[in-house]
């Protein structure tokens, strides 16, 4: 039982948390979704108006100043809860991230700005290929625990 509650640790929880941000802004700097099923960011609808310097508008990669993407991290939350999001950065930062997740409306109800979800929602997950590294720090951390075991019998 002791084995199993301490199952995650805090270097195997934060070994998930270091790798699911960087491999979601992997994705993201690729202008993919690090949520499953969203896929490629929605094009910017018209990026003359867009406020930064865009040398190309492909891929969308919700880099404009880069604050946003430096408040992205982890955190340890309470006992074996990793918490990624925006975990560091300003309140404006943490606004900017609910937009981006839910999309914006003009006041006539049409899409101001489109939905482009890089933390997943209720009843969501991570792409594949992240869920797939938390499945393998799971395992490297369970191979760990059973060479323990063994030693003690």
């Amino acid at each position: 039982m002791e084995l199993i509650d301490g199952f995650i640790d805090n270097a195997t929880a934060n070994d998930i948390g270091r790798t699911v941000v960087a491999e979601a802004k992997r994705m993201i700097a690729e202008g993919q979704s690090p949520v499953r099923g969203y896929g490629r960011f929605e094009r910017y609808k018209d990026r003359t108006k867009y406020p930064g310097k865009l040398k190309d508008a492909r891929p969308v990669n919700l880099y404009l100043s880069g604050d946003m993407l430096k408040a992205f991290g982890h955190r340890i939350s309470g006992k074996n809860a990793i918490k990624v999001g925006m975990v560091k950065g300003s309140k404006f930062q943490k606004e900017k991230e609910g937009y981006h997740h839910d999309g914006t409306k003009h006041h006539d109800g049409t899409d101001a700005m489109a939905q482009r979800r890089f933390i997943p929602g209720e009843g969501e997950e991570f792409a594949v290929s992240i869920m797939r590294a938390i499945r393998d720090i799971y395992g490297k951390r369970l191979a760990s625990l059973i060479r323990k075991s063994n030693k003690k019998n």
